[in-house]
């Protein structure tokens, strides 16, 4: 385990319920939003993002800008990992609109997907059924293949080392290096 770790999610809802969990003693919360300036200035020996959130990006553009955000933040040579939307597959998933799994309790979870502009950004609507009632979530994801990421990331300051793509899975996997 690391000496030290600063966890950043830009949801306060979200930074209390791991608060009431229970934070160990050497990890910092931070409510923030990567893709705006990061509020601190604290170095990082390695960078790590989790649940798709640089497809929560708008543009290709404001990736760049978080990525280099990001790398502003870490020493020459550290790693980012990180998982990201699979564009293969979820511009599979387009084509039939959507989909319904079941939740870990067992309720239904219907999915809806459209690519409105027929462009990279694509619009997801999350909906499940809760004890309190109906539950529904609207999302945009930026839609970029491997190629494109791996680009974003040169942009941004960083080289792609690896990859880890399986068809039909929902994320694809990458680790990247800030340049020296």
């Amino acid at each position: 385990m690391a000496a030290s770790l600063v966890g950043v999610d830009n949801s306060a809802p979200m930074l209390q319920v791991f608060r009431r969990k229970g934070v160990p003693g050497n990890v910092t919360l931070v409510e923030a939003d990567f893709r705006d300036p990061l509020p601190f200035r604290m170095s990082f020996d390695v960078a790590y993002s989790a649940l798709g959130s640089f497809a929560y990006c708008a543009t290709k553009e404001e990736l760049v800008a978080a990525l280099a955000g990001v790398a502003d933040r870490v020493s020459p040579g550290s790693p980012l990992c990180f998982e990201y939307y699979s564009a293969e597959t979820y511009r599979m998933l387009l084509r039939s609109g959507g989909f319904t799994i079941s939740s870990s309790s067992g309720n239904p979870v219907s999915i809806e997907l459209a690519q409105p502009s027929g462009g990279d950004v694509m619009t997801m609507r999350t909906t499940t059924s809760t004890e309190a009632g109906a539950v529904t979530l609207d999302e945009n994801v930026l839609l970029l293949g491997p190629d494109e990421l791996a680009d974003g990331l040169r942009r941004a300051g960083w080289e792609l080392s690896e990859s880890h793509i399986q068809r039909g899975h929902p994320f694809d996997w990458f680790m990247a290096r800030k340049k020296q």
